[in-house]
């Protein structure tokens, strides 16, 4: 089980923040150009794209440590969360997939996967537990009968809504603690971060 939860809270390290340094032609914006247009809110498509295409130097990335904070942020976050879903009896990972899964939707066993960042087989194992506590149930393709979806049961709907209702209440938690100007820039760094570990892993699968 320790494996399938690894590899589940894997596709979730992109929930870590980490500060990007990025060497800068005259006319391209900075990260610091994004903090202060974010705030004004002059902040264009062209800008984020132009940022985007931003190369770090060879002397930046010397002098940068991006994965222990990534690491340890990723660790914590995940600890923190992990208490708050004792309450409602889910482990560690198993919240990722319920959030992956769908009531009224079948998704196919390689969607749910694709969406994790974690191998189809991965998904089969801890689908398993989850049928077996009622939360969800698999169904065979009418016309393949090789392929197998699975969707949520009613009960694991309201496990799923208890789970994003978790989720929202530590975001909502840590964003109080944080400074309201700092918010747009941190966030728009994590989705980017978590999209380049996102590419990463599907090269190596």
């Amino acid at each position: 089980m320790d494996e399938e939860r690894s590899a589940v809270d894997a596709g979730g390290i992109g929930d870590a923040f980490a500060t990007k340094i990025m060497t800068k032609r005259p006319d391209q914006p900075t990260p610091r150009d994004f903090v202060r247009r974010s705030q004004s809110k002059e902040w264009t498509a062209n800008d984020m794209t132009a940022l985007s295409r931003e190369t770090v130097s060879d002397h930046a990335v010397a002098g940068v440590d991006l994965i222990q904070p990534l690491i340890a942020l990723s660790k914590s976050t995940r600890q923190l969360v992990s208490l708050k879903l004792a309450e409602t009896g889910v482990m560690a990972g198993q919240d990722q997939l319920l959030d992956a899964l769908d009531l009224r939707e079948q998704r196919s066993i390689c969607t749910v996967a694709n969406t994790l960042s974690v191998r189809p087989s991965t998904v089969s194992k801890m689908l398993d537990i989850l049928e077996r506590r009622g939360w969800c149930q698999r169904e065979a393709d009418d016309v393949d009968l090789r392929r197998t979806f699975v969707r949520l049961t009613a009960e694991g709907e309201r496990i799923r809504q208890n789970v994003r209702r978790i989720w929202q209440e530590v975001n909502g938690d840590l964003m109080r603690q944080l400074p309201p100007d700092a918010v747009p820039a941190m966030s728009a760094a994590l989705r980017q971060v978590e999209d380049l570990l996102v590419s990463r892993l599907a090269r190596l699968r």
